[in-house]
């Protein structure tokens, strides 16, 4: 009975020394957790953090040996390692490294529950300290949390509490807590890098919250709105872009964000320190774990400078399409211009001719002269189609514009009439432009003309001139000014002023804003022809109900300085001298040279050029002028003048034409040494300019 009771005694004493051990190794064990907890809470370095719990599990006593493993997400290659104890898993950590895990390793890899090792010494054979497992247990358990792997944690522990169930789910919670402390590190890792990615893109990005906050920005957003980030975190969106923008535009783009829709916009956005800028908007939702939208992710992108390009590029395709407008109207307008002249030149060559040979006394003669009459205003407005096409024929001069204008004041006068004042203001020291006076008499007239007809009663008209520097970036209108020295010259007046569409059409041939029969249109097409002419540009301010102003820029002349012109000695309306006329339009042919023998003149007729080398070639005397059209079938002008002068070395040379083309002028512009006759011409004109060509000697 003692003896019964002695032995229950002993072992009620093994159980609680037993229990006491448990009791001592779960607060060392849960004192290890608590260390673990520690090390999870504060540390951000992954391989600090795998250490520091390693030595906390073996600090503790609780384990003999700790180790992690760290893999990549689906198990290797191993990255990094950690362990503390003595004589234990050092001595694998190098094969470890080289990716040569144990077959238990390999279990826990590749399921996710614990692996239990009853004899450590056989699961980990060889190396130096591989002893000091001999008769330990040990447990494995892979690292892994939301899905992703990080690796193994493994320890020693006593052979006795290998099949304890409460060690297992403590060591169980160790590992999740380590897996999930990795899983925050690494999180963070990317959060900070996604981050530092998004303060060095170059645009505004921000994250707003679902009540329409500020949660993150980047510095570019700050700068771009000019406030500290103090004053945006936490603060509503309408409080920095402004209540009338978030209520009118971007709140209700962020609902649509908010309803999970991606959103892109432009807004045009007034900045104090930048002006007003165009913004690119992009809305992104922002989920949450749970699946739902709890945020919004705001990219911008000025899109200032696109904007403005897109505007140029615009402008310049309307440039374009207007000159294209133009210039096709030019070509049919110069076109329609050259035949009529060589009509008009018959009509008046035989009008005059016809006049000669009627009685003055004759009521025909009346007549005559009517015709006379209208073919000379008929050739007039010729004059202004070729002016708007820049085929006008001009003998440019140097000269100063104040004195020019000076001397059309008169005349000016007279255009506009009694109710309208005229008031001249010219510029000091003017520089010298290069014009046909002509021209600049055709530009005043036209000009002054049209500002009397947008004045209505009495008003006033205001000529001035002035230098002017351009520089880049200068325009016109819609014209880009070449940047330089130039001359203005204005012409204002004090009537209606013009629409916008008027002004879109002012310089079209033909247009015209007066009833049917009180204008042609062709004014200003004139003065848009001859500025063009002369690489100068029109600008116009205008507004209707205040009036209009003109501003012509003509390049300042830089050339060498000019003597002025000898005036032509007055015509010798005979001559004596031969004449090589070639014309291949048969009627002027019979024409010229019906005028031309009434004024004394030997003349030689060819209607072809080749036609005309013959007779060059055939004729043995001296031939003393070739006067010829500029462009004909077989060869221009030109050429056959070239052509002439081999078989007659010193023949004179006069050029006719509805127009001349490049063939004798550039850009319509004569040289000094070319004599030119512009069709249609009076027999007077024809004989001023064959004594001119010839040297005016008789």
């Amino acid at each position: 009975m003692i003896k019964t009771a002695r032995s229950s005694y002993e072992q009620l004493e093994r159980r609680l020394a037993e229990a006491r051990s448990r009791e001592a190794h779960i607060r060392q064990l849960l004192g290890a957790m608590r260390r673990v907890n520690r090390f999870l809470i504060a540390e951000g370095d992954p391989l600090r953090l795998i250490e520091g719990v390693c030595s906390s599990l073996v600090q503790t006593l609780c384990y003999y040996h700790a180790a992690v493993v760290l893999t990549g997400d689906q198990g290797a290659p191993v990255r990094m390692t950690a362990w503390a104890g003595q004589g234990g898993f050092e001595a694998f950590e190098g094969s470890w490294k080289q990716g040569r895990l144990s077959p238990a390793m390999d279990r826990a890899l590749a399921r996710d529950r614990l692996v239990v090792v009853e004899d450590l010494a056989a699961e980990f054979p060889g190396g130096p300290h591989a002893d000091g497992l001999a008769g330990r247990a040990g447990m494995i358990r892979r690292l892994s949390e939301d899905g992703r792997v990080f690796g193994l944690l493994l320890v020693s522990m006593p052979a006795e509490y290998i099949d304890d169930a409460e060690e297992h789910v403590l060591f169980e919670d160790v590992a999740a807590d380590l897996a999930f402390a990795l899983r925050k590190i690494d999180a963070e890792k990317q959060l900070q890098c996604l981050w530092q990615i998004v303060t060095t893109v170059p645009h505004p990005i921000a994250y707003v919250s679902a009540d329409y906050r500020y949660l993150a920005v980047n510095d570019v957003y700050l700068d771009l709105f000019d406030v500290s980030r103090d004053h945006v975190i936490g603060h509503p969106v309408a409080e920095i872009v402004g209540q009338d923008l978030f209520e009118g535009e971007i709140r209700r783009r962020l609902d649509q964000c908010l309803a999970g829709e991606e959103v892109r916009h432009e807004v045009h956005v007034a900045l104090a320190h930048k002006g007003p800028r165009w913004i690119e908007m992009e809305y992104y939702p922002h989920h949450a774990p749970d699946g739902r939208v709890d945020g919004v992710v705001v990219h911008g992108l000025d899109i200032t400078e696109r904007r403005t390009a897109e505007a140029d590029r615009a402008r310049l395709q309307e440039q374009y399409r207007q000159a294209q407008k133009l210039e096709a109207v030019g070509r049919l307008a110069g076109g329609v211009a050259h035949d009529f002249n060589n009509m008009l030149s018959v009509i008046l060559g035989n009008v005059e001719l016809a006049q000669d040979q009627v009685d003055p006394a004759d009521p025909l003669l009346i007549s005559l002269e009517e015709v006379r009459k209208a073919a000379e205003r008929s050739a007039e407005l010729t004059r202004q189609l070729l002016a708007f096409a820049r085929k006008q024929t001009v003998a440019p001069r140097v000269l100063d514009l104040n004195d020019t204008l000076a001397g059309l004041l008169n005349m000016l006068r007279r255009l506009i009439g009694e109710g309208i004042d005229l008031t001249w203001r010219p510029g000091a020291n003017l520089w010298p432009i290069e014009i046909d006076p002509g021209q600049l008499a055709q530009v005043m007239a036209n000009l002054c003309v049209n500002a009397r007809d947008a004045i209505n009663g009495v008003g006033e008209i205001t000529i001035a001139s002035e230098n002017v520097q351009l520089h880049e970036g200068f325009r016109a209108g819609d014209v880009d000014a070449p940047p330089g020295d130039y001359v203005q010259l204005t012409v204002a007046d004090t009537g209606c002023g013009m629409d916008a569409e008027t002004l879109d059409h002012i310089f079209e041939p033909f247009f015209t804003t007066k009833a049917p029969g009180e204008g042609t249109g062709l004014g200003l097409a004139t003065v848009y022809g001859i500025v063009k002419q002369n690489a100068g540009f029109i600008d116009i301010d205008t507004e209707v109900g205040r009036g209009s102003a003109f501003r012509i820029y003509l390049p300042r002349y830089v050339g060498p300085a000019q003597r002025p012109r000898v005036q032509a000695a007055p015509p010798a309306r005979r001559g004596r001298e031969t004449v090589l006329l070639v014309e291949d339009e048969p009627a002027i042919l019979r024409l010229g040279k019906t005028m031309l023998e009434s004024l004394g003149y030997r003349v030689l007729a060819a209607g072809a050029p080749g036609e005309a080398i013959d007779l060059a070639r055939s004729h043995d005397a001296e031939i003393d002028l070739l006067i010829t059209d500029v462009i004909m079938p077989e060869m221009d002008g030109r050429d056959l003048a070239g052509r002439i002068l081999q078989l007659h070395p010193d023949i004179r040379r006069l050029f006719i034409s509805g127009y001349a083309p490049d063939v004798i002028a550039h850009r319509g512009v004569l040289d000094a040494n070319v004599h030119f006759i512009q069709k249609p011409f009076t027999r007077n004109d024809l004989a001023e300019k064959v004594r001119e060509a010839l040297g005016n000697d008789a």
